[in-house]
């Protein structure tokens, strides 16, 4: 028996999704770009696709941009802040997605200075650190809504104010958030806010950037985004995009502000995480990082210690309870492939020798409340015994 405990990663494909996929992949596989019949008909799906997300989020259809993923989102948000522009400063925070660095160095000009902002212990960026920079130059700010390493939330109402008030432009990297169920965007302050769909059960390689409705009724900047999607992506993947839509049909949970804090509804996932959780807290050598309460309600994060008091790798970890048909991650999903550093790790204040000590769990709704009865003994024996027979 194998227990899939890695959804920040990503999460197993909905039956329903597949099926959606193969049927528009039969009877509507024409480019939906073309004038004839074959293209009509697949472009009534597209924008059938596109009508039904605009609804579930509450925002125009005109606001919603395919992509190819979150990533993919982030890089061309970026580069219109940066081509909007062309001087200024630019803010992130030093706990943001790999591709968010990526993009900032790739787009970055001699006219351009980046502030990477600190964050607290627990992950968290400051609102009065905040205020001290968001000042002039400050022409625009990419900022992660939920850490996918960590789980810690930042308090994205109160950036957004900000951003408001000093004119700056924001960019929202929102991929975690929308995994737990829609938030509605209408009260919210942004100019751009990405997300993918293989997180929330949908298919691997689709995703969305939502513009604000301004940018999308400036025909220039509208065509711009247009234009950049068309050079990347070539023929729109219509199936994928109905397959994504049918993941959105599955989210029904819809989660709300209480005091500028965003409040996730009770849920059997919210449940087994804390189950997990409090069966793993006292365990020797094991530190839970992260928030503590304002974190993703399926997130799981910690670092170990051996009993000569020696960090113990995640890479370690996660290898050995595969091997027992559990599923976790050592890190961010786009970095699992290297030996680095966790530069997130490194911005909560840890010491170098745990910078390579990470563990993840991340649970969905796929697992029972019997599947979590057989998980904690297992991984509860699995890490006092990695604790106690480390060298």
């Amino acid at each position: 028996m194998n227990y899939y405990l890695d959804a920040c990663s990503t999460t197993p494909i909905l039956d329903s999704v597949i099926d959606e996929i193969s049927y528009v992949h039969k009877y509507f596989w024409g480019n939906s770009s073309s004038i004839h019949k074959q293209g009509i008909e697949a472009a009534r799906i597209l924008e059938r696709s596109r009508l039904f997300i605009a609804r579930k989020f509450n925002i125009l259809p005109e606001q919603i941009f395919f992509t190819r993923g979150a990533t993919q989102s982030n890089h061309i948000a970026l580069s219109l802040l940066f081509d909007h522009f062309k001087s200024g400063l630019v803010l992130t925070s030093s706990v943001e997605h790999p591709s968010i660095f990526n993009a900032i160095n790739l787009f970055k000009t001699i006219d351009f200075k980046v502030s990477y902002l600190p964050v607290d212990k627990y992950g968290s960026l400051n609102i009065n650190t905040l205020k001290k920079y968001i000042i002039k130059p400050t022409k625009f700010m990419s900022i992660i809504w939920a850490q996918s390493e960590i789980g810690t939330i930042q308090p994205i109402y109160e950036i957004s104010n900000l951003c408001k008030l000093n004119s700056v432009l924001l960019h929202i990297d929102a991929t975690q958030i929308f995994a737990q169920g829609i938030i509605d965007l209408t009260n919210l302050y942004y100019d751009f806010v990405s997300l993918s769909a293989h997180k929330f059960r949908g298919p691997k390689g689709v995703g969305l950037l939502i513009a604000n409705e301004k940018f999308v009724s400036n025909k220039t900047s509208f065509n711009h985004i247009n234009n950049i999607l068309a050079s990347m992506n070539g023929t729109i993947p219509v199936s994928l995009i109905a397959g994504m839509s049918k993941a959105i049909e599955n989210l029904n949970t819809i989660h709300f502000m209480d005091n500028n804090k965003l409040q996730f509804c009770n849920s059997n996932v919210a449940r087994n995480t804390n189950l997990i959780r409090d069966s793993l807290m006292n365990l020797p050598g094991l530190e839970m990082i992260g928030h503590p309460t304002n974190r993703l309600p399926n997130h799981i994060s910690f670092v170990l210690r051996d009993s000569q008091d020696k960090p113990v790798s995640g890479r370690h970890v996660v290898r050995l309870l595969s091997t027992k048909g559990i599923s976790v991650s050592s890190g961010t999903a786009c970095q699992v492939g290297e030996n680095n550093d966790s530069h997130v790790l490194k911005a909560l204040g840890l010491k170098d020798d745990l910078l390579q000590s990470g563990i993840r769990i991340s649970l969905g709704e796929w697992l029972t409340i019997n599947d979590i009865k057989n998980i904690i003994p297992i991984l509860k024996s699995t890490i006092l015994d990695i604790i106690s027979n480390s060298d």
